[in-house]
């Protein structure tokens, strides 16, 4: 978490969560529900004025699944908005397409 800034925000696809104490908390919640997770970063894009882009797929065995199946895939998007060094807003998607659009005009924005 040293990455996010002291009172940041991040909207998942369910809920906005405010602050560091409520991120960590989702975060061990999410790891906690697998036996195995996986992260493979798909693509990443520094598209200017404090703005990221990144892809990133999932593969996880939920807890208490069978070793030879129950595996799920997950795609997202996630933009970062970054200030010293340090992201202070972070936005999750589930189409890919719209987080791009949504990104892009958000580094304009910001320009």
């Amino acid at each position: 978490m040293g990455f996010f800034a002291p009172e940041p925000v991040w909207e998942t696809t369910l809920v906005t969560l405010d602050g560091s104490a409520a991120i960590h908390e989702r975060l061990e919640e999410w790891f906690g529900a697998f036996d195995e997770l996986e992260f493979e970063v798909e693509e990443i894009l520094d598209l200017g004025n404090g703005v990221t882009f990144t892809v990133v797929n999932q593969r996880a065995r939920p807890a208490g699944s069978s070793s030879s199946g129950g595996y799920m895939e997950r795609q997202e998007a996630l933009i970062g908005v970054w200030e010293q060094g340090m992201v202070t807003h972070a936005t999750t998607y589930l189409d890919i397409d719209e987080a791009r659009a949504a990104a892009e005009h958000l580094a304009e924005e910001r320009g």
